[in-house]
């Protein structure tokens, strides 16, 4: 019997540390862009105020952010939060169904932009972008989001990020 009752918290043991570790796993960070990357895209209150602000009708997939949230603001949508963020969009059929594939996701500053869609890809689940514990470097960014329907009509929209 002695054996046995060794058994049960070693058991126990190896269980509790097969979750433990499943859900440091499940909380690893992502990193948006790195210190170096952000100093390259971090924008000054000037050049955000000198942003052109088309806002087009789009025929194709709406673009839905539902966390963090998005505030019209006369330099155009505004996402102002801490970081890590939780980044989670919503990708919704217009006409045609979403093209997943055809997702494009930049920091832009100028002429030098940063694609930031093989990070985020690994959180895409179905038409949704679900990505937790983001972080980025403090500062004001200019995101721009663009997606494809299946018969290539497609929606761009940009962001300006601001992080605490």
């Amino acid at each position: 019997m002695k054996s046995g009752s060794k058994f049960c918290p070693i058991m126990v043991c190896v269980l509790l540390g097969a979750i433990a570790f499943g859900y440091v796993q499940a909380q690893e960070p992502v990193i948006l862009f790195t210190p170096q990357e952000a100093g390259e895209l971090r924008m000054s209150d000037k050049e955000l105020q000198s942003l052109p602000r088309p806002r087009a009708v789009s025929l194709g997939p709406q673009i839905l952010i539902k966390s963090p949230v998005v505030k019209n603001t006369e330099n155009g949508p505004m996402i102002e939060s801490g970081s890590p963020l939780t980044f989670s969009v919503l990708f919704k059929d217009s006409r045609s169904p979403v093209d997943m594939n055809s997702l494009d996701i930049k920091a832009k500053k100028g002429i030098f932009s940063k694609s930031l869609t093989e990070r985020l890809k690994p959180y895409i689940q179905g038409t949704a972008l679900e990505a937790k514990s983001v972080e980025i470097p403090e500062g004001k960014f200019r995101i721009e989001i663009s997606i494809a329907d299946k018969s290539g009509m497609k929606t761009v929209e940009s962001y300006v990020l601001v992080v605490k």
